[in-house]
């Protein structure tokens, strides 16, 4: 088991613990799966910003990586597309708080996504024209349990399938989550870093077309009660590990749900493991009742 703890009235509080089912494979933890905007779907961001920001914000607060290990066999370009593939993983665990503002369901506003930034790093081509892209069923939950003191804590449980679809493609996007880890949140803005695997899989076939690893970073800030935006920079790899782009993307997202505490997420107890989480930190006082 591995913990980091901050106060939960602090900017931040994090937990990581890891749960290993007797279905699963312990993760191999000499690969270093580093996600992104787990998916581009996830980014819910914001128009308006420079790219030339992007390279600052590499060199911020997290480290991008130079090269990644090869992806699996079952997730390389050419093979079917298993939908038990997370079933080969073990299921690891983390809180921290959120801010009110940042808790409930969004979705992209207009299932629209705007590429502010590329630059592709093999040619050293850099391209500043925006691109906007449509994505159907581009929608987040953020926020799972409260406090007693009513602070919301968000339960990231990895890794997880998410599906994009395109409706002007014949593919659709499976995008495997392997971390969520907060860099920096207090009341104004909450920065968060994913790490993921992308599969484009054929809608025909079922057949893995392309497969990229992304490591991203996404700033979330309010815009009004019902709306938020995110800057987000990705750098991406290929499926042999090879570094290929760095994209700055950006969208606005609406609030189509208020915060409501959820019970249960992808099989995991979420009642019982935020009060063991709690527990376990010496925070029974904040237990709900």
């Amino acid at each position: 088991m591995r913990k980091s703890f901050c106060h939960p009235h602090s900017d931040l509080a994090y937990l990581l613990i890891k749960r290993t089912h007797p279905c699963c494979r312990p993760l191999n933890q000499t690969s270093r799966y580093l996600l992104p905007l787990a998916s581009v779907a996830m980014i819910l961001v914001a128009t308006g910003i420079a790219s030339a920001a992007t390279e600052d914000v590499l060199q911020g607060e997290v480290n991008y990586s130079d090269r990644l290990p090869p992806v699996e066999s079952y997730l390389r370009s050419g093979v079917s597309f298993d939908p038990n593939v997370l079933k080969k993983t073990s299921t690891t665990i983390q809180w921290f708080n959120i801010p009110e503002w940042l808790a409930g369901a969004w979705a992209l506003q207009n299932q629209s996504l705007t590429r502010l930034y590329k630059q592709d790093l093999k040619t050293g081509e850099k391209t500043s024209a925006p691109y906007e892209f449509k994505a159907e069923r581009a929608s987040i939950v953020l926020g799972h349990q409260t406090d007693k003191l009513g602070g919301i804590w968000h339960c990231a449980a990895v890794p997880y399938n998410r599906e994009t679809y395109y409706p002007q493609s014949d593919e659709t996007e499976k995008t495997i989550v392997v971390l969520i880890k907060p860099i920096k949140i207090n009341k104004d803005k909450a920065v968060i870093e994913y790490r993921s695997k992308r599969v484009r899989v054929n809608k025909k076939t079922g057949k893995i077309v392309k497969c990229t690893q992304d490591e991203s970073l996404q700033t979330y800030t309010r815009m009004d009660r019902n709306r938020i935006k995110c800057s987000g920079v990705i750098k991406q790899f290929d499926q042999d590990g090879n570094a290929i782009a760095i994209y700055h993307v950006a969208g606005v997202s609406d609030q189509i749900q208020p915060f409501t505490p959820v019970a249960e997420l992808r099989g995991n107890d979420l009642v019982t493991l935020f009060r063991e989480y709690l527990t376990m930190q010496g925070l029974t006082d904040i237990i709900p009742d």
